[in-house]
């Protein structure tokens, strides 16, 4: 048996179902003395970080505009063919990640924009709801680490609650992106990802026509 110097290990392998339960039947195995005072700071910031790191996010998510310099970025919205812009999310983390396909049901809402308009008002703008699917299965697309998936973006009549304007012209806007994915029976056969990530927020002008 390997020895810790310090009564920290239980007799017994932990019980499995206690989530957390074996930390804290170490921390109150430690004695109370003051020379221990420093191991439990430590023991405690050791596990912290462990389970900091099992909990962060395996992507991030990012909004390439359609024309960017150094004094305007730009993207645009319109009834018909506005232009392209991008959604980006890339695997940070060391695993390959499965994804959603947005052609079908599973996919079709893990993209949503939230707007926040000149006089403050926010927005949040997400593909029609009252779409059909004519086939329908849980496609996947696979993200190997460091890789990404692209969506590419037409704010067009697809989407709910995009903002309109009384005319054509630019507004500057802050937006940023959200990708979120419920937890259904498919995710968890597929080992597909669930959760909500959020981008910055991007100071653009919106052109609208």
């Amino acid at each position: 048996m390997e020895h810790y110097g310090l009564n920290t290990m239980p007799d017994k392998s932990p019980e499995p179902t206690a989530a957390g339960g074996w930390l804290t039947s170490c921390v109150r195995r430690l004695r109370t003395s003051p020379g221990n005072a420093l191991v439990i700071g430590v023991f405690l910031a050791a596990v912290t970080a462990l389970h900091a790191a099992e909990q962060r996010m395996p992507f991030t998510l990012a909004i390439v505009p359609t024309r960017s310099r150094a004094d305007l970025r730009v993207i645009s919205t319109a009834e018909k063919q506005p232009d392209l812009f991008y959604v980006v999310l890339t695997n940070v983390s060391g695993q390959p990640q499965p994804a959603w396909e947005t052609w079908n049901s599973w996919g079709f809402w893990t993209i949503s924009f939230e707007f926040v308009m000149p006089d403050g008002k926010h927005i949040a703008v997400i593909k029609n709801r009252n779409t059909c699917f004519t086939k329908n299965y849980p496609a996947t697309f696979l993200i190997p680490p460091g890789e990404s998936q692209v969506y590419p973006i037409r704010l067009d009549a697809g989407w709910d609650n995009r903002p309109t304007f009384a005319e054509a012209g630019d507004t500057p806007v802050t937006v940023k992106a959200i990708y979120e994915v419920a937890p259904t029976a498919e995710s968890t056969k597929y080992k597909v990802w669930t959760g909500r990530i959020e981008s910055a927020n991007y100071k653009l002008i919106l052109n609208h026509w």
